[in-house]
């Protein structure tokens, strides 16, 4: 059958379907996000696990939806295919693919929508070849690069390490200065 969730506040916050006790069909859900905005997402689910598109969007909080905040496609409740990523500009930001819930192709990160700071190939959830750009402050280990969650900012940000890899193994780190104009 049908259920709804309340908030706090008596505000809807999700609701969808059942089918023999498991979620059915899609289900909508209403989130707080952050910097003043909220999410909402629509997820399909068959016998219980995620299958198929779930879409968030997100808006500023008193205001109606207006963006496409993700775009990720699931199969028997793992990440499988494509996941698109946007600024709350619409402008693309992170390309991932996937496979039975590994990284695993290609993955792009934008800066702007236009400069790429990240261009990396995974093979079943581990990093190939390609290369990272990081803040110099982030230190983050080479063990850590599997389950780095990527969308990282580099907004205000001058000097970066580029981090290039081949198959499989880090080859070199390489520190320079962004141009204030967001190229290189």
């Amino acid at each position: 059958g049908r259920f709804k969730v309340f908030n706090v506040e008596n505000i809807l916050s999700k609701s969808g379907n059942y089918h023999n006790n498991l979620l059915e069909g899609p289900i909508y859900d209403l989130m707080e996000g952050d910097y003043n905005r909220f999410r909402y997402s629509i997820s399909n689910y068959k016998a219980g696990k995620l299958n198929g598109l779930t879409i968030t969007y997100s808006g500023p909080l008193g205001g109606k939806v207006s963006e496409i905040e993700c775009q990720e496609n699931f199969l028997n409740d793992k990440l499988n295919g494509i996941s698109l990523f946007y600024n709350i500009f619409g402008v693309k930001t992170l390309e991932i693919n996937y496979e039975n819930g590994l990284k695993h192709g290609p993955l792009k990160e934008w800066l702007n929508g236009d400069q790429i700071i990240s261009d990396l190939e995974f093979k079943k959830g581990e990093i190939w070849q390609g290369f990272v750009l990081l803040k110099e402050e982030e230190n983050i280990e080479e063990k850590e690069f599997t389950n780095y969650t990527f969308s990282h900012y580099l907004e205000n940000c001058h000097k970066v390490i580029k981090w290039e890899f081949e198959n499989g193994k880090l080859i070199g780190k390489k520190s320079f200065l962004l141009k204030s104009d967001h190229t290189n």
